[in-house]
């Protein structure tokens, strides 16, 4: 089924569904549906870059140090951010909190975010520019 877009053309779902995405981009919204979409898609970007999750079974194998630790069902945990992403041949760490949309932070994330102790992106975009400039800076 096609949507039609101001009476002028016909779109596939796909292609409607890109539109929305590059609108929300276009706005600084998050491209992602939901924020466990957007933790696997940074996750897999990551990965791409060299970082690999701090697991048992990555630690043997993995030795360049640069390490992520990816926290699951955080709301039990509102001290942590979502993402603690490491260089540890540096010493240097940064904490990033994942938020869909205009998903609110909690009370403690506030503080956090207030003091610059974490960092929030809210869409892909945000997300790889604060890693890149974290990693020009260590």
């Amino acid at each position: 089924m096609g949507f039609i877009m101001n009476n002028t053309f016909s779109m596939t779902d796909l292609e409607y569904k890109q539109y929305i995405r590059k609108q929300k981009i276009q706005r600084g919204e998050s491209e992602f549906d939901s924020e466990s979409e957007f933790q696997s898609a940074a996750e897999k970007w990551l990965k791409q870059c060299g970082f690999m999750p701090r697991t048992q079974a990555h630690i043997a194998k993995h030795h360049t140090g640069l390490w992520y630790l990816h926290l699951n069902k955080t709301k039990a945990n509102p001290i942590i951010a979502d993402f603690i992403i490491l260089d540890a041949k540096k010493g240097r760490f940064i904490e990033l909190e994942i938020k869909n949309g205009t998903t609110a932070l909690s009370i403690e994330q506030t503080y956090l975010h207030k003091r610059k102790e974490i960092t929030v992106c809210r869409n892909m975009n945000k997300f790889k520019e604060v890693v890149y400039n974290w990693r020009r800076l260590v």
